[in-house]
């Protein structure tokens, strides 16, 4: 949380330090009911609310307040940047100043939305696909070692990745966070609506219909990847990262595709081998 708060919006939260009512307890509160109201039978929260739901609405409104300032927060630096050169240093500046820029068409709701996105989307993903890539080095020694091998190779003397750069030869780490993901997706789906009338496949689906993207199901089908069912870094580093016979990475959606792609990617894969070296360098799990 304060990683994506400090770079997607300038403002570090400092969650891990702060005591009191910090914004993760309210976090905390809003991911396990989307869970349930996802797979609800009933929506009976539109007619009545539990506890748990009161719950929630305080949640959200807490969470609401936070983006809002930060939306604030961030009108008041780009008003007071009067270089008519300088380019936004993060997420939110860059939105708010293409409000301004006669170009975009980002109403104040839009920008709210996607900083609330933004906040959420960061919140526990990168840490969930960590903790799945621990539990498969557990199971699988053989790989731990070649990661530790690469980990102290990379990194020398020094407990974790020195400097950018370097992270990019973390490849086989890299290869693990992407088979890690293949198989334990932190978005197993993913909705999505038409916004006009489109045929997918020979199927007819009309404007407005939502449509449940099985993100996992298509990653480990033997369709698309061989030995779909193996957690088998190698995969990545034979196939380089393109699509071949075996290997179909057009199959491979853990953050989306196309214009709604998500703008954490690169610096969610970041995090993950930077604290992977750092694990790798200085433990065994």
């Amino acid at each position: 949380m304060d990683v994506t708060s400090s770079l997607a919006f300038a403002t570090d939260l400092n969650t891990l330090e702060s005591e009191g009512d910090v914004i993760q307890r309210h976090l905390d509160k809003i991911f396990p009911a989307v869970a349930r109201r996802l797979f609800a039978l009933v929506p009976y929260w539109r007619w009545f609310k539990l506890p748990a739901d009161r719950e929630l609405d305080a949640a959200v409104k807490q969470v609401h307040e936070l983006v809002n300032g930060l939306v604030a927060d961030a009108r008041r630096r780009v008003a007071s940047d009067t270089s008519a050169n300088t380019t936004p240093s993060n997420f939110l500046d860059a939105m708010v100043a293409a409000q301004s820029d006669g170009t975009t068409a980002f109403t104040d709701s839009e920008v709210v939305g996607n900083a609330l996105t933004m906040l959420l989307a960061g919140e526990d993903t990168t840490a969930n696909t960590l903790a799945w890539m621990m539990h498969l080095m557990t199971e699988h020694p053989g790989v731990q070692s070649r990661m530790q091998d690469e980990a102290d190779r990379v990194l020398g003397p020094a407990n974790r990745p020195p400097d950018y750069a370097s992270t990019a030869e973390l490849r086989y780490i890299e290869a693990v966070a992407h088979e890690t993901m293949r198989l334990k997706p932190v978005a197993p789906f993913l909705w999505i609506e038409p916004t006009e009338d489109i045929v997918i496949g020979d199927v007819h689906v009309p404007k407005g219909n939502p449509v449940n993207v099985l993100t996992a199901h298509v990653a480990m089908s033997a369709d698309n990847f061989a030995d779909a069912k193996s957690f088998r870094p190698e995969r990545w580093l034979e196939a380089a990262g393109r699509s071949t016979d075996g290997h179909n990475t057009q199959a491979f959606l853990p953050f989306g595709a196309c214009p709604r792609f998500c703008p954490g990617r690169h610096l969610a894969m970041l995090e993950i081998k930077m604290v992977a070296a750092m694990l790798c360098r200085n433990f065994d799990v």
